[in-house]
Formats: C-alpha cells, sequence, structure tokens
C-alpha cells in the first residue's frame, strides 16, 4: 500500500505509481486491458484516483489503522492541521482564506471502515474491475469483497476538496475562497457508531456538518430512523436427553418458546405515514441449544427495530414487552426456574432535520444547477452517523445541525456486488466544492 511518506512524489509519478500498483491487483486474464483501463479511470479526475488509492487499502470496522494513516498524510500534505483523537478518529481543520475568516465555519464528515464481504478474510485486498451497464461505466470488485464506496466515496471527495481549497492540487494551484473547514474520518460506523459518538466535536469550532454518506449522488437526506436492538433470551430449563428425558413431565424447549414468542412478533413494517415507513422490525439473529440431541436449555432472539417517532417505538416495545411477559408467566408454571429475559438497547435515536434550515437552502441551491433539477429532501428509513451528530455539541456548546449527503451513485452497498458509477463522484465533489464556495461567498448558510 502506498504510505503517508510516498505523497511527496508529483502527481504524473503518482498517476504513474498507481498504474503500477493496479498490476498486482488485476485478474491474469486480460490484465492489460484492465490495468489500462483502471489508469485511464485515475487519470481522468483526482478525486476517482484518490478513491482508487482508498479502496485497495483494506479497512473493515476496527481495523482502519493502515487508511487512517493515509488520510493523515494526504492531510498534512496539504499543510491542514490533522490529527488523530483518542478514539483513532482522523480530524482535521483547514484555516479560512484571507477575509473570510468570520464565515461560519463547516465540517465535512466521512467514515473509514467498510463492511468487508469476505467474513473469513475481512483484510483480503480488493480486486478492481469496470462493468459496462447501459452505457456507464461502474467500478466494482471481483465479487469477493466489497467495493468499499461506502464510504470511500466521501472520504476522497473532502480529501479532494479540500486539497483544491488549501491551492495543493494540480488543476488548482491556486486556494479557493472558503471559510474554516473542519473535517471527520470516523472509525467502526458499519457497526457500533462508536466513531462519531467518541468524536469530540466539543473541541470543535463548526455547529453545520456535511456528511457524506449517502447512496445516490445528489441525495439530500433530512430525516433518519433511530435504531433499538431487543434481545429476548430464555434460559433456566433443566434440559436433558432428546430420547431418554423427551417424556418427562413440564418439559421446557428453550428454542420451543422462543419460536412461540417469535411468531407473536410482526416482521416488516409496523406503522406507516405519508412521507414513508415509520417503524419497522426484523428478526436478525437466532442463537440457542447445545447439540442436537439435548432438550434446548436456552435460547437467544435479536431483532432489530427502527423507528422514526418515539412514540412508534414504545408501541412496538409495549406489545413484545407483553408477549413476553405472558410467555415467561407460562412455562414457569411448568419449571419455576425458567427466565425470559428481555434485553433493550438504544443504538441511534431518530433524527430529524429542521427543513427551514440555511444550510439545507444553501445545499440545495449549490446543486440543482448541476443535477439539472430540484433537490427534494428524502427522509429514509434507516440509520446513520447523522443520527450521532445530530445530538452531540461544538465548542461553544451549540447542538449540531448534520445534513446526510448522497455523493455518488452507488448500488448493492454492504454486498460483493457493491458497484459505484464512477463519473458521478467526480460530480459529487463538485457539488460539495459548490457549497463551500457559495458559503464562503454568501459568508452564512
Amino acid at each position: 500500500m502506498m504510505r503517508a511518506a510516498r505523497l511527496r512524489l508529483s502527481f504524473p509519478l503518482l498517476r504513474t505509481f498507481l498504474a503500477l500498483l493496479l498490476l498486482v491487483h488485476v485478474p491474469v486474464a486480460g490484465a492489460a486491458e484492465k490495468t489500462s483501463d483502471l489508469a485511464r479511470l485515475a487519470a481522468a479526475d483526482s478525486v476517482i484516483a484518490t478513491f482508487l488509492d482508498l479502496v485497495q487499502i483494506p479497512s473493515p470496522s476496527g481495523r482502519e489503522e493502515k487508511i487512517a494513516r493515509f488520510i493523515l498524510g494526504r492531510l498534512r500534505a496539504i499543510g491542514a492541521e490533522a490529527r488523530r483523537d483518542a478514539f483513532g478518529n482522523v480530524v482535521a481543520r483547514l484555516r479560512a482564506s484571507p477575509g473570510r475568516e468570520r464565515v461560519p465555519p463547516l465540517l465535512l464528515a466521512a467514515h473509514m471502515d467498510t463492511v468487508p464481504g469476505d467474513k473469513k478474510n475481512p483484510m483480503r485486498p480488493v480486486r478492481l474491475r469496470i462493468l459496462r451497464i447501459a452505457g456507464e461505466e461502474w467500478l466494482a470488485s471481483d465479487g469477493t469483497t466489497t467495493l468499499g464506496g461506502d464510504d470511500k466515496a466521501g472520504v476522497a471527495v473532502i480529501l479532494d476538496v479540500l486539497a483544491r481549497l488549501a491551492g495543493r492540487h494540480p488543476a488548482q494551484p491556486a486556494p479557493l475562497p472558503h471559510g474554516p473547514i473542519e473535517a471527520a474520518f470516523t472509525r467502526e460506523e458499519e457497526t457500533t457508531v462508536r466513531g462519531a459518538r467518541r468524536l469530540e466535536t466539543e473541541k470543535l469550532d463548526a455547529r453545520h456538518a456535511l456528511l457524506l454518506d449517502g447512496e445516490k449522488l445528489y441525495e439530500v437526506v433530512w430525516e433518519l430512523a433511530g435504531a433499538t436492538v431487543v434481545t429476548v433470551r430464555a434460559h433456566g430449563a433443566r434440559g436433558g436427553h432428546s430420547g431418554m428425558d423427551i417424556d418427562r413431565p413440564g418439559n421446557v424447549n428453550a428454542i420451543k418458546v422462543l419460536s412461540g414468542i417469535d411468531v407473536q412478533i410482526p416482521q416488516g413494517v409496523l406503522e406507516r405515514s405519508a412521507r414513508g415507513v415509520i417503524a419497522s422490525i426484523n428478526a436478525g439473529l437466532v442463537e440457542g441449544g447445545s447439540a442436537m440431541n439435548a432438550i434446548a436449555p436456552e435460547a437467544k432472539l435479536t431483532y432489530l427495530l427502527r423507528s422514526a417517532e418515539a412514540a412508534a417505538e414504545e408501541r412496538a416495545l409495549a406489545r413484545i414487552r407483553a408477549i413476553v411477559s405472558r410467555a415467561e408467566r407460562k412455562h414457569q408454571t411448568l419449571q419455576k426456574d425458567f427466565r425470559i429475559e428481555l434485553k433493550i438497547e438504544r443504538l441511534l435515536p431518530p433524527w430529524t432535520a429542521n427543513l427551514k434550515s440555511p444550510l439545507l437552502g444553501l445545499v440545495r441551491a449549490a446543486g440543482e444547477p448541476l443535477a439539472g433539477r430540484p433537490l427534494r429532501p428524502l427522509s429514509i428509513h434507516a440509520g446513520a452517523e447523522a443520527n450521532v451528530y445530530a445530538h452531540k455539541k461544538n465548542a461553544r456548546g451549540e447542538t449540531l445541525e448534520p445534513l446526510l449527503l448522497g455523493v455518488a451513485d452507488l448500488h448493492a452497498i454492504h454486498s460483493t456486488r457493491e458497484r459505484m458509477r464512477w463519473r458521478s463522484l467526480i460530480q459529487g465533489r463538485d457539488w460539495v466544492l459548490a457549497i463551500v464556495r457559495r458559503l464562503a461567498e454568501k459568508g452564512g448558510p
């Protein structure tokens, strides 16, 4: 992998090195043609070259060390103040250009980790290929890993935008007018969002934040559902041999008990409104038993409950509590030590932005001329780091106001079928650059 020290190479040499690096990763059959194609993409725009660098650094959740070093090297090479915080997030600051010091600071954020695709070998390198679909070219992996566009597309855009603003970019040798810019590259978004939780926003000046983590170019998300883990654990049954003890009076099989509970808990959408799904639940994990020939003494079911409204979530939880309580009382008449525990862990609070926010207006105004259409804010029934940022405060004690933006067209994220329409990433970079420049010109959102 290319380390920070090599960033002193000139950009043409960097392109050449990238092309040589890609030779290692393409399949033997048609290698010259595929390497040529990837080198062509790298030469098309620096944000694509950066993206290609990033995706070839494996960074599954919890193992972001190499990509963090790469990002730090890029940031320091353009003169940004950059560091890693106590949790390993990368945090950076680009001071305002002269005369723009009073422009409100803006935070640009993305996450460094990816869903690997190969659970047995999460550090498997990405082998790139180009797909041609309906006249468009898409970047994808060879099908053994994810591509990593979620969220290395966002990381690439931030790095490229900062380089251009600083005037440390081959295509932009003079600084561009900009206010104070802060950047955050977080860890473990895909698993626990602990990176965002542990990010020390109280040391940052920005109140407005743009999280570059959407799935579609020009996507503007203003509402996300919260996420709550609901675990139902049955235990305390005496168990026994599945043959000799099968006819004992009062047998309780923990797996069968949870099966009876599960059929009473809905699967899928719980509530809808005019703006879409309000609450849903998914049975995600089942664990239990000790052996095929043993009566299961314990078992566990884990659900993910999503809700955009606290009242809808509480209605769902009240229903689950009642189902579990009835089942426990029923089976305790057979075995008094039998227990069913219900654990509720709220991972993410729901988030709704202010539709009258000046930042939302500025983001739309910057993007609509580029998109050639109105940008309509979206409500999405999923969670992201915006849910966390919206409940954190900056150095002045102000609550952060995030928006979630899509800076590339991604398809089938979190799977080995993931792909990215590579030209869309250039458009996404141009959009973020237009937002920053418009903010500097207007003096505020």
